[in-house]
This record gives structure tokens, sequence and C-alpha cells, in this order.
């Protein structure tokens, strides 16, 4: 259960972050959004951690540390695009630690629930 709301708020976090990249004014709620989802996953990566240690102690810190990183990077994305600062290449960053957060994360669920 717990893995699926964290799956579920993942989704949304992509979906909102999107959103709020995409408008040029007006994107205060989807940030709203993506701080919500800071605190879900805050609450249900804790509730996760054991099982994750449990696998893999080691790529279960890389994806702490990494996921930490990702909020800190997506808050300053907000900050700059509200300066607008915001460039290719730091959204091409936000991604590539995006994409490496969610493989951690499929790699320490053992694929659960997709694959078994």
């Amino acid at each position: 259960m717990i893995l699926w709301l964290h799956i579920i708020f993942a989704l949304i976090l992509i979906i909102s972050t999107v959103m709020a990249l995409s408008l040029r004014s007006g994107n205060q709620f989807y940030v709203m959004i993506d701080r919500f989802c800071y605190l879900v996953f805050l609450v249900s990566g804790i509730v996760l951690f054991p099982h994750a240690w449990d696998r893999n102690p080691i790529l279960t810190v890389a994806k702490v540390v990494a996921a930490i990183i990702l909020i800190g990077l997506l808050e300053m994305t907000f900050a700059k695009q509200k300066k607008h600062q915001l460039n290719k290449t730091w959204i091409t960053t936000l991604a590539v630690l995006l994409i490496i957060v969610l493989l951690l994360g499929v790699i320490l669920a053992g694929g659960r629930p997709f694959f078994k």
C-alpha cells in the first residue's frame, strides 16, 4: 500500500513539475502540489526505508541522497524559472537526476509492484 502511494505521488510530481515548468506564469498551484508531494515522499520514504535497507544498504543511501538533491534541484529550478534564468542544461540535469532516482527506486523495490 505504501509503495503504491509512493509510486502514485511520483507520477503526480512528474506531471505537476512538467505543468509548472511549461507555464510562463500562474504556475504556483503546481509548485504547491510538488511541495505536498515532497511531504508524502518523506513520510512514505521513512516507512519504506527499512525494507530497502534490508535489500541493499548502499543503494538505499544513494537513493536518499539523490532524492534530497532532486528536491533541492526542483526548488532551484522553480526559482530560476521565476527569474527567467532557466535553460535547457538545467532541465536536462533535472531529468537525468529524476531518472536516476526512479531507477534506484525500482531496483530497491525489486521491480515490485510491476515485476515479480
